[in-house]
């Protein structure tokens, strides 16, 4: 019993230094992406790419309306 209680002790002692510990991870990695040039780029052009297709929508969506208010 005793040396179970001492390694859930233990646990208990190393459980909140882990869950301290994993949050950060994530974070650095995640801010490190859009920095790096090779993650920039796929991740900018992405953005970018969405976003055109965006406003490539809203035009086309303005062609639409525009070519059926011809045709009314």
């Amino acid at each position: 019993m005793e040396p179970a209680t001492a390694w859930h002790s233990a646990l208990g002692r190393r459980l909140p230094s882990l869950a301290r510990a994993q949050p950060p991870p994530p974070l650095p990695s995640m801010s490190p992406l859009p920095p790096t040039p090779p993650g920039t780029g796929p991740g900018a052009g992405d953005r970018f790419s969405h976003g055109s297709e965006e406003e490539k929508r809203g035009k086309l969506n303005r062609r639409v309306e525009e070519e059926g208010e011809r045709k009314r």
